[in-house]
């Protein structure tokens, strides 16, 4: 499994089946799946912010972080992720150790979170079938 991602067995063919129905469909499904990775972004601030999950709280980071308010939270056609902001470890203004400890608290928190985001994509899923008559 690639990090920051869960992937959904199937996921591939219902992308393509709802894209022949409706690009709106497909559209309302992929945000649908996204926002089943939000308990992941909420856990990483809480590690990053106050620690937990073996990780202890980062010094010199209050409140809110800017790289878990701009995180990105998407889904492909084959999986869910959750992502840092910056699309490199160069493109981070502190350089690559922050974020190999943002990383490693992300990847903590896509773990503990495993349950609760398998859930999320259930009731995501069941949402757009009973909308859609399906």
């Amino acid at each position: 499994m690639a990090k920051g991602a869960v992937y959904v067995k199937g996921l591939a063919e219902l992308n393509r089946d709802f894209r022949k129905i409706s690009k709106e469909l497909s559209k309302e499904t992929k945000k649908a799946l996204a926002k089943a990775g939000e308990p992941v972004a909420r856990q990483t601030e809480q590690y990053i912010v106050a620690g937990g999950g073996g990780f202890p709280g980062m010094r010199g980071v209050r409140g809110r972080s800017a790289y878990v308010k701009d995180m990105r939270i998407g889904a492909t056609n084959k999986s869910v992720y959750v992502a840092p902001a910056w699309s490199s470890n160069a493109g981070t203004p502190q350089g690559a150790s922050l974020a190999v400890q943002i990383n490693f608290r992300m990847q903590g928190a896509l773990e503990d979170k495993s349950d609760e985001i398998t859930e999320g994509l259930d009731k995501a899923l069941g949402h757009l079938f009973d909308d859609n008559g399906f």
